[in-house]
């Protein structure tokens, strides 16, 4: 972990299928493209240990969906 207390993740190393573009269109306005990253529990919990901080799940949904908080450990 930095001093700031950032932690550096390297997500290009291999391909993760929850890698995508992301866009957002309202009325006919569309802002630019952006990435985007869906983390399964599993890998999310992994990184966030290798980085030195602590997870606690808060919920999880019927669809593969989930909250959590990461904090300093």
């Amino acid at each position: 972990m930095d001093e700031d207390g950032s932690a550096y993740i390297d997500l290009n190393a291999s391909s993760y299928f929850g890698e995508l573009t992301y866009q957002v269109e309202y009325d006919r306005l569309k802002g630019d493209p952006f990435p985007w990253l869906y983390l399964d529990p599993e890998t999310l919990k992994r990184e966030v240990e290798k980085a030195g901080l602590k997870i606690e799940s808060i919920d999880e949904g019927d669809h593969y969906d989930y909250l959590a908080t990461i904090k300093h450990a």
